[in-house]
C-alpha cells in the first residue's frame, strides 16, 4: 500500500495541489486544524476550473485531524497566523524521512528543522488561484513552483517525480533570500494596498494617478530588502504587478472582506520590524498600514 501525501492548510493553494496530485493517482489527505473544528468533514469537495484549457474537474479529498500512516510527502500551505496550530497535526514519527515542503513564506525557516524534518524545503507558488465557495479557478499564466532545500542538498528526486506526475513545473532556486524578497515584495505590497483601498490591484492600476504611488511603494520595499543585502529586480517586480489577473483578490483583502485578517499580522510585522531595525523611511507604506488600522481593522 502506498503512503499518502499529507497537505496542511485548508485554503485554495492546498485544494489546488491536492486535486492535481490526486488526479495524478496519488493518495492525498488534507490535515485539518483541530482548533477550528472538533468534528471535521471526512472529505473536502472541490471543483477546479481552468479557463485557459477550457477544463473543469471535481475532486473529493480525504480529510483528517492527524497522521495515521507514514507519509510519502508533506505539504504545508497554512497562512502564517494559522501555522502553529496547523502543524500540531504533524507527527515526526509518521514523517520520518519524507520530504516536507512549506509554502508559508517565512523569511527564516531554520528553526523548523529540528521541529518538523531535516528534509525540509521552502517553496514559492508562482500563480494565481481565485476561490469561490467550493470552487477554485486558475488565472493568468500557468503556475510553477520554486523550491529550496534547507539541508543544502539537491532536491529529493521523489519531490520532482511527484510534482512532475501532476504536471506541476518545479524549479530549484539558487538564492532563497533573493527570491524571498522577489516573491514577498509584490505579494505584501499588493496585499496591503488592495486591502487598504478595498479595491483589486487591477482597478487601482487603471488610475494613472496611482502610477507614482506604485513606484514609491516598490522603492520602499526594495529599501527594506537592502537590509538583508539584497538588491531586488525592480523591473521584474513591476512587470509582475502589472500582470496580475484582473479578477484576482489577495488573501488579506479577501479575508478582511470576510471579517478576518489572514496575513495581516505577518505582513505588518515583517514591514515594521525590517523598517525600524535600520530606521528606513517608508512613508507611503505606513500610510497604507495606518489606513488599514483605522478602517479595515477598527
Amino acid at each position: 500500500m502506498t503512503s499518502p501525501i499529507y497537505i496542511i492548510g485548508n485554503n485554495p493553494l492546498a485544494h489546488y495541489l491536492g486535486c492535481q496530485l490526486q488526479s495524478a493517482g496519488h493518495q492525498v489527505i488534507m490535515l485539518l486544524d483541530r482548533t477550528l473544528s472538533q468534528t471535521p468533514p471526512s472529505t473536502i469537495e472541490i471543483s477546479i476550473k481552468d479557463d485557459r484549457r477550457l477544463t473543469q474537474q471535481h475532486c473529493s479529498l480525504d480529510a483528517a485531524l492527524s497522521m495515521q500512516k507514514n507519509a510519502e510527502l508533506v505539504i504545508i500551505t497554512s497562512f502564517p497566523n494559522q501555522f502553529n496550530t496547523a502543524v500540531a497535526a504533524l507527527s515526526p514519527l509518521k514523517i520520518k524521512d519524507a520530504p516536507v515542503i512549506c509554502f508559508t513564506p517565512f523569511k527564516d525557516m531554520s528553526y523548523l528543522l529540528p521541529i518538523i524534518s531535516n528534509n525540509l524545503y521552502s517553496a514559492f507558488f508562482n500563480g494565481y488561484i481565485i476561490s469561490r465557495k467550493n470552487s477554485i479557478s486558475l488565472e493568468g499564466r500557468t503556475p510553477d513552483i520554486s523550491i529550496y532545500s534547507h539541508n543544502q542538498q539537491e532536491p529529493d528526486p521523489k519531490v520532482l517525480e511527484i510534482f512532475a506526475s501532476a504536471s506541476i513545473r518545479v524549479t530549484k532556486g539558487e538564492d532563497r533570500l533573493f527570491d524571498f524578497w522577489q516573491y514577498i515584495i509584490p505579494y505584501a505590497l499588493c496585499s496591503i494596498w488592495s486591502a487598504a483601498e478595498n479595491n483589486k490591484i487591477s482597478t487601482l492600476l487603471k488610475d494613472k494617478n496611482n502610477a507614482q504611488i506604485l513606484h514609491s511603494l516598490v522603492d520602499e520595499f526594495c529599501a527594506m530588502a537592502a537590509v538583508d543585502g539584497i538588491t531586488p529586480n525592480k523591473n521584474s517586480i513591476m512587470k509582475k504587478i502589472y500582470n496580475i489577473p484582473a479578477n484576482y483578490v489577495y488573501p488579506l483583502h479577501q479575508s478582511i472582506i470576510n471579517n478576518g485578517k489572514n496575513d495581516f499580522n505577518f505582513l505588518t510585522s515583517l514591514i515594521t520590524k525590517t523598517s525600524l531595525s535600520q530606521e528606513i523611511n517608508i512613508p507611503q507604506t505606513y500610510k497604507l498600514l495606518k489606513k488599514l488600522y483605522n478602517s479595515a481593522l477598527p
